[in-house]
């Protein structure tokens, strides 16, 4: 890794890297701040923005004596997952975005589900518990393909296929996590052993940082544990472009722990944020609270009956 890519790492959040992941054109698709909107005109909360999580305190970490490989680090991290393939978890979303006279905005959505199926298949309905409001957003994925579901009064879904992501004629489904990464920014995807990559130490948080190779992530992982203590989404030259903290504190301290009981998604070079503050996880969810029609698009189309629907890869085929 070189000296300026070593540097943006360990650098402040604003200075990882350029932001890639939100395109507010209109033709992109349902971008990031009109998603927040919706969600703000339809919760009406009016809640005062919590205090963001320091980054970790920022000291000196001498290298350990021995340097694990990276198929070392990645069996660890694989070992670590064990146990933790069906998910069912109640969290609050919050959400901080700028509107488009350059406000800076705050909402939280307090009834939230997080369903994963490891590897593919997940789930997450984001909502209030404020009577009469409900489910307001439905996003999830299977092998396969992606979905959005607004289910506000428009009742419209946007869907896709994983393969058509990136491609030019592919409209983006422009969420501050998509479906298909959320897994892996919760620290609940595997690493391939045999994949190859690039481990190096950060002398600053004291970790040992796993870069697989031409995979468009890394991740840090707890020297003692291999447990993940923060994720980035790598843009095309190899810098984060968003950045997900696992455990971070107001104190700005970490501690290791999967699932994860704080995640605070940061994109870069922008004031846009979303925390997840997990209240419950269910490690053996029972089939009402874990089924495979939540991970499938035509049995959500069937129970959601949308009045809109644009598939957002159609130019593709």
């Amino acid at each position: 890794m070189n000296s300026t890519r070593f540097l943006i790492w360990m650098n402040r959040p604003e200075t990882w890297g350029r932001s890639r992941i939100f395109n507010r054109s209109a033709s992109r698709g349902p971008g990031i701040s009109l998603v927040w909107m919706m969600l703000a005109c339809s919760l009406l909360l009016g809640c005062c923005a919590p205090p963001p999580p320091r980054l970790p305190q920022r000291e000196y970490h001498p290298l350990p004596a021995y340097q694990p490989t990276y198929r070392e680090l990645a069996v660890q991290h694989n070992r670590n997952l064990e146990g933790l393939d069906r998910l069912w978890i109640r969290t609050a979303v919050s959400m901080n975005w700028v509107d488009p006279d350059g406000s800076s905005r705050f909402e939280r959505a307090d009834d939230s589900r997080l369903i994963l199926q490891r590897p593919s298949n997940l789930a997450l309905a984001v909502g209030s518990s404020v009577p009469g409001v409900g489910t307001l957003l439905w996003a999830g994925c299977d092998d396969e393909r992606y979905w959005l579901f607004d289910l506000r009064e428009e009742n419209r879904v946007y869907w896709g296929h994983h393969r058509n992501i990136g491609r030019p004629c592919s409209l983006e489904l422009a969420l501050p996590m998509h479906p298909r990464d959320t897994p892996r920014l919760l620290g609940l995807a595997e690493l391939d052993p045999d994949r190859g990559g690039h481990v190096w130490w950060d002398y600053a948080i004291g970790g040992w940082v796993i870069e697989p190779t031409n995979a468009g992530y890394r991740v840090l992982v707890q020297h003692e544990t291999g447990l993940p203590m923060r994720v980035d989404l790598l843009d095309e030259a190899g810098y984060s472009r968003l950045v997900c903290l696992l455990n971070a504190d107001r104190q700005g301290s970490q501690r290791a722990e999967l699932p994860p009981r704080r995640v605070d998604v940061l994109l870069l070079d922008s004031e846009e944020r979303l925390t997840l503050e997990i209240r419950e996880v269910d490690r053996n969810p029972s089939r009402r609270r874990l089924n495979e029609n939540q991970f499938s698009l035509e049995s959500l189309m069937d129970s959601f009956r949308p009045g809109q629907i644009k598939q957002l890869d159609e130019a593709c085929d």
